[in-house]
């Protein structure tokens, strides 16, 4: 979300959207903002902040990004049964 807030070009009337999605053996968690900025999700090599991706490539199975309508950048998680 973080990175949808400070990436997307978007301004105070846009709107950004979380969503999560149980399924027996994943979690689909999702955000999706306007995508104004034509910027591509990717991980960079920083010293200071921009860690949330490599977060998620750590934690989920797959995650990726797409452009349906705005721009959307998803992660499947693995749920223990």
């Amino acid at each position: 979300m973080t990175n949808a807030v400070l990436h997307s070009g978007c301004g105070g009337d846009h709107l950004l959207q979380v969503r999560a999605r149980r399924r027996p053996d994943r979690l689909l968690i999702s955000v999706h903002d306007p995508g104004l900025s034509g910027q591509s999700a990717s991980l960079k090599e920083s010293d200071f902040g921009l860690w949330g991706l490599h977060i998620i490539e750590r934690l989920a199975q797959r995650w990726g990004c797409e452009r349906p309508d705005g721009y959307r950048v998803w992660a499947e998680l693995a749920v223990p049964t």
